[in-house]
């Protein structure tokens, strides 16, 4: 008996460990914590994150520390390699072993993308090439993110293959640097590729790619003692997320207020919020995460300001896509009463309720039942009857992708407005 319960033991602390939130990870490493926040926020589909170990030993970080002190024009990233779940288990207390075809170089393969990093969770298909190939909603993998370290001056874009490797079988390290010395890269050092995501075809120096096409970075490390994996994360596909804008961010009477809704938000959610300040940087986001289903949340702002920003956005999302309206003065409801898909609140009561129904379903019946959304908003504006929600939300380029499709179909230029 006594047996069995520590089994359960084990089991339940391993638990813990893995479902440890990303948020936590602010506690160990506040850098590594905004630099995949920002990874997230760069990706072209959504991810939610399901699970994490920490995986570095205390010895095996000071080692790694002393080495990297050693190190001249010291720089660090923080770098993502996907792989299966299966294969992460071995990865991870082993560290990393060179492939023995090495495209760009000999060393352990890694980039700083997720959409990139991901490609990889299927292993390498030549016929039908898994960098090509779009996740469907809740399929998961798994990440190894390691920091490594490197001497900035030996930091190198390489725009052929010159460093190409094909081993028969893998020796050791010493037979392959007597062997491949001109094709090695530095010790200290670190090189990548830029590559078409459609083909993996490297571009040439004074080649411009196609404008249109998903560019992946790849990162090569062939010393193992430059790298050290840290954290285990499996990220699944998700559908939603929610882009605000709000100039009060960067500061203003309302900054406070706007905080504490920021902290209910990512309590109450498990999707990705993010929030820009510029409209300018709020659309261009919008461009990126468009084959997604974003719901929107922006200030009214003066001169319609508000509803400005939210033409502009669902022109690019080509349809009504759902939008919560903040504003202090009454007056704004004049106009949004009338605006399709849209709802209005001056209360953090209401704004809840909204963040506690956030899906499709949940907000539909929120704005369907008149005299609970009246209630919620305001009592004062019960003489105002607002414009139906549209009975469907199409979010007409989300339903393309949703069930996967390959990369090279998608519009991944630069935000341009007409």
């Amino acid at each position: 008996m006594e047996e069995v319960e520590n089994i359960l033991i084990n089991q339940e602390n391993k638990l813990i460990e893995e479902m440890e939130t990303i948020e936590n990870l602010s506690k160990t490493n506040n850098k590594f914590a905004e630099e995949f926040n920002l990874a997230l926020k760069d990706s072209i589909f959504e991810f939610h994150k399901t699970g994490l170990i920490i995986v570095n030993k205390d010895k095996d970080y000071d080692e790694y520390n002393k080495r990297k002190e050693e190190c001249n024009n010291l720089k660090t990233k923080f770098l993502f390699h996907g792989t299966k779940i299966e294969y992460s288990s071995e990865i991870l207390p082993n560290n990393f072993k060179v492939g023995k075809d090495c495209w760009y170089g000999l060393g352990i393969y890694f980039s700083d993308q997720l959409d990139y990093a991901r490609y990889y969770w299927n292993g390498w298909d030549t016929e039908n090439s898994c960098i090509n190939k779009i996740p469907k909603i809740d399929e998961s993998f798994s990440l190894i993110v390691s920091e490594v370290y490197y001497d900035e001056t030996k930091y190198e874009q390489i725009y052929d293959f010159k460093y190409h490797i094909k081993l028969d079988h893998m020796p050791d390290y010493n037979e392959i640097f007597n062997k491949y010395k001109e094709k090695i890269i530095q010790k200290n050092g670190i090189h990548y590729v830029e590559v078409d995501g459609k083909t993996t075809k490297v571009f040439p120096k004074n080649e411009k790619p196609n404008n249109k096409l998903f560019i992946g970075r790849e990162y090569v490390i062939t010393y193992q003692e430059q790298i050290l994996p840290i954290y285990g994360i499996t990220l699944q596909r998700n559908e939603y997320c929610i882009i605000w804008h709000d100039p009060n961010f960067s500061g203003g009477k309302y900054k406070y207020e706007l905080m504490e809704r920021k902290k209910y938000a990512e309590q109450m959610t498990n999707f990705n919020i993010y929030y820009e300040t510029n409209e300018k940087d709020a659309l261009k986001l919008i461009w990126k995460k468009k084959y997604n289903k974003i719901i929107l949340i922006s200030n009214c702002g003066d001169n319609f300001a508000g509803r400005n920003f939210i033409d502009k956005a669902r022109k690019i999302l080509q349809f009504n896509a759902m939008v919560l309206f903040f504003g202090a003065w009454e007056g704004h409801l004049n106009w949004i009463k009338d605006y399709p898909n849209s709802l209005f609140t001056n209360t953090d009561k209401f704004y809840r309720e909204y963040i506690r129904n956030f899906n499709e379903e949940g907000l539909l019946k929120l704005k369907n039942n008149i005299e609970e959304y009246v209630h919620l908003l305001n009592p004062t504006f019960s003489n105002y009857k607002f414009k139906d929600f549209e009975n469907h939300l199409t979010y007409p380029l989300y339903e393309k992708y949703k069930n996967g499709g390959k990369y090279s179909q998608l519009d991944c230029s630069e935000y341009c407005e007409n």
